[in-house]
């Protein structure tokens, strides 16, 4: 399927618009990551209530990114990632005048489906540029994403220390931030939709593929391995703090481990982004890697070791997430939306039952084997990804070479 209906210099376009969105919306999730003590504190729940705010952050991508993926695959993505954008600026706007819990949660909620959906929805507009490059940008707009999360806390810490801000100035300043976004895709010219071009090709005299059959067994087990990496991340990112503490009684240690584990998780973006490699290799490779680096972890004798292997963790992390999306998209039959947004579904269960998981081994024995269950879910990572097969001929990578099981060729789509 010929994909890329842009030129050059349109394609740059939508790429740097859409890496610029996401810094934004990093921007957003680290600025609110700093501030939740602070609204927790405010509305009286206690440190608990950071869990609960935390685990309603994970109910819109149960289900809005599919949804919606396949609303987009219908009727374009341009569309949906603008609307979506403005329902995330609304859900800020509740947010950032909240008077009481209720509102809040409401807001929360808004303002996480706008950006789950317009998110996700944009990583599929990436990937249907171009089917070899495709990983490379969805690498570059993740880099863009976690240099805005680590940016977001860094930005607020000066604004309060100079202007005096309170915990609401990241909601509104991520108004203004995707208000603008927002006018600016709006002038974007995106590419033309797989599905539309599926069907044209369709009408030439090729086969229609029935509904819904883009969800075969290569889109389950991508979803399995989606499942499994948001899990380990949101169990890392939740726990790491605990297990340093407990390992190093260093409160300091473990901050730095933790952004050790952004830092490593960017830069492996970064690199992965100017280079074209092949996929599901990589995906074995990282959850391999992964695992031994977790289990590592658990044996090292100092803070200074503690926090490199911390970045290791971060940087084997850093293209899976971006990979599974991109094989995701060019496996899907035109339904780039939609199975994009069945990732999407498959991390929202991931960050739900994985950190719960955890927190009940880590009541019920101790953290560090907790932290032994993310070596065993990135192994099992890495087993699922065995079963995907791949070849590059001639050095290049398209989805249309990745076929799960193995067909022969007169029985191949």
């Amino acid at each position: 399927m010929e994909r890329k209906t842009l030129s050059k210099r349109q394609e740059l376009i939508v790429v740097i618009a859409i890496s610029i969105y996401l810094f934004f919306i990093g921007v957003n999730r680290g600025g609110i990551q700093l501030v939740i003590a602070d609204i927790t504190s405010l509305f009286n729940i206690g440190t608990e209530g950071i869990g609960l705010l935390a685990a309603l952050q994970q109910i819109p991508p149960l289900f809005m990114p599919f949804l919606m993926g396949m609303v987009a695959d219908k009727i374009g993505k341009k569309p949906v990632v603008i609307g979506f954008i403005v329902i995330f600026a609304v859900g800020c706007i509740i947010c950032g005048n909240a008077a009481g819990l209720i509102m809040y949660i409401i807001g929360t909620l808004v303002y996480k489906t706008g950006s789950t959906v317009s998110e996700n929805v944009a990583t599929a507009v990436l990937a249907d540029l171009d089917e070899n490059k495709g990983m490379q940008y969805i690498n570059m707009s993740q880099f863009m994403f976690s240099l805005g999360a680590a940016a977001g806390p860094i930005v607020l810490e000066f604004c309060s220390s100079r202007f005096n801000t309170g915990w609401n100035f990241i909601f509104f300043i991520s108004i203004f931030f995707f208000i603008i976004m927002s006018l600016v895709l709006l002038l974007v010219r995106f590419p033309q939709n797989p599905k539309k071009q599926a069907v044209e090709k369709s009408a030439e005299g090729e086969s229609k593929d029935k509904k819904n059959a883009f969800i075969k067994p290569i889109i389950i087990i991508l979803a399995i391995a989606m499942f499994c990496i948001i899990g380990m991340e949101m169990g890392y990112g939740n726990f790491i703090d605990s297990f340093i503490d407990h390992k190093f009684s260093s409160s300091s240690t473990s901050a730095m481990t933790l952004s050790a584990f952004w830092v490593g998780m960017a830069i492996s973006r970064l690199l992965f982004s100017f280079v074209e490699y092949n996929a599901v290799r990589s995906l074995k490779i990282c959850f391999a890697a992964a695992s031994i680096f977790m289990a590592l972890l658990t044996f090292v004798k100092n803070p200074t070791s503690a926090i490199i292997v911390s970045g290791l963790v971060g940087f084997a992390y850093g293209p899976t997430w971006c990979t599974i999306n991109a094989l995701a998209a060019s496996n899907s039959k035109g339904n780039s939306g939609a199975a994009v947004g069945l990732m999407a579904a498959a991390s929202g269960v991931g960050g739900i039952l994985v950190p719960a998981a955890m927190g009940f081994i880590a009541g019920k024995a101790t953290v560090t084997a907790a932290i032994w269950t993310l070596v065993v879910i990135a192994a099992l990572g890495a087993l699922v990804c065995l079963t995907l097969k791949s070849h590059r001929p001639e050095g290049e990578f398209t989805g249309d070479e990745l076929q799960w099981p193995k067909k022969d060729s007169d029985d191949s789509e």
